[in-house]
């Protein structure tokens, strides 16, 4: 009796954990699909993806994930800023398929001089809604649509821009790539003798 109970505890926890890896794959799936769009790389955007996967960004774009892939990230190279933050995700998985409604908010800067005078910086956020599937092991988006909640347009004549060394970049070359490599390519070291707001007010 006190064997089977055991064993039927040791099953439960396998279970468990199986539950808990699922759910930090998946997450994963969702930060990596983020960076892919901010750092305006389609391989690995695509990898977020399945084959046959379904993006519904509405009249944005609506059609294969792959495809999306290769469409957006040729339109953020072209931004001056893009930022997502993706938050808040529930997961529910069921057997080889998962739902995931998760929370982002989306920065852009962009130059429309001609257009309208400046640039022009749009906030917008709402929800993915996911379902994912796990195939061959891995969990990839096998649909997604988003539910916007809100969206912000602004006008900026003069935004203020960081130093192009300390910028992030829309592609390969943006220090996170360095992974652990970016410790070996510290700066000098500079006294924060003015405080970090009044630099900030030395922004070109």
């Amino acid at each position: 009796m006190a064997q089977d109970t055991t064993s039927s505890q040791v099953q439960d926890l396998v279970r468990r954990l199986q539950l808990l890896e699922d759910k930090e794959q998946i997450r994963e799936v969702l930060y990596r699909n983020a960076r892919g769009v901010d750092r305006a790389d389609p391989a690995l955007l695509k990898e977020t993806y399945h084959p046959d996967g379904y993006e519904v960004h509405w009249e944005t774009f609506t059609g294969n994930g792959h495809e999306f892939s290769d469409f957006i990230t040729t339109e953020t190279a072209t931004a001056r800023s893009v930022y997502h933050s993706v938050t808040n995700p529930l997961i529910d998985i069921q057997d080889h398929r998962a739902f995931s409604e998760t929370a982002y908010t989306a920065r852009t800067l962009v130059d429309r001089s001609p257009e309208l005078g400046g640039w022009v910086e749009v906030v917008v956020w709402g929800r993915c809604l996911d379902v994912l599937e796990k195939r061959d092991g891995v969990w990839r988006i096998a649909y997604r649509q988003l539910a916007r909640d809100g969206a912000k347009r602004t006008v900026v004549p003069d935004p203020l821009v960081p130093p192009a060394l300390t910028c992030g970049r829309p592609d390969r070359t943006d220090p996170s790539y360095l992974g652990m490599a970016i410790a070996e390519r510290r700066p000098p070291q500079q006294a924060g003798k003015d405080g970090m707001f009044v630099a900030q007010r030395h922004l070109p």
